[in-house]
């Protein structure tokens, strides 16, 4: 699975975090007589108003809200590893009996939702130990951003994979609800990126 070509870089995040909090403020225009810039009573024309100067963001307020983005992949994530573990069990159990009935197709499409599943331990692990690195510098900031926004395909790719469980007759069986949690909590913590980067497209 590709999942870093759906990562955004961390401008982005930095971006939607400012987005999210109104630091750019809001243009607003307004119809004004000319009356009042050139004596003209019979014209009127549109001008813009710039933003009044919002509180500035600052450094703290940044690390604050990734702080608190990155403690819930380090409570969900763990929890997600756990049932994935738990999932693949239930699948290669399957794999296993349907083995005896020499039915090929069953089995490799069982194999390649194992196959996806490790794929999927293995990026849960990566962001895990980006999300829950101390903030403690630029480097750990940029981190924690590159961490969260990742999470937001990490939640597609487990999407799919619950998809695929609730589908199939081989797999409708398997308990995935701890990951249905997880993938709701990063979309949770997640939908101003994509907010933002659909606005900004």
């Amino acid at each position: 699975m590709v999942l870093y070509k759906k990562v955004k870089y961390p401008a982005l995040m930095l971006f939607s975090l400012c987005m999210s909090l109104d630091a750019f403020g809001s243009s607003t225009v307004v119809l004004t007589s000319l009356e009042e810039e050139r004596g003209d009573l019979k014209s009127k024309k549109a001008r813009v108003v710039g933003p009044s100067i919002p509180s500035i963001i600052t450094l703290a307020d940044i690390q604050s809200i990734l702080e608190c983005k990155s403690r819930v992949l380090g409570q969900v994530l763990p929890e997600a590893r756990k049932n994935l573990a738990s999932i693949e069990q239930s699948l290669l159990e399957k794999i296993r009996d349907i083995s005896r009935e020499t039915d090929f197709k069953r089995i490799s499409e069982l194999a390649g939702l194992v196959s996806s599943i490790k794929g999927l331990d293995g990026s849960s692990h990566n962001i895990f130990v980006m999300a829950t690195q101390e903030c403690t510098d630029d480097d750990a900031l940029a981190m924690a951003g590159v961490a969260v926004a990742a999470s937001g395909a990490l939640q597609e790719e487990f999407s799919q994979l619950i998809a695929l469980l609730a589908t199939s007759e081989d797999t409708r069986d398997i308990d995935y609800r701890v990951l249905e949690e997880a993938t709701k909590a990063m979309r949770d913590i997640t939908k101003d990126i994509y907010n933002a980067s659909v606005l900004s497209e």
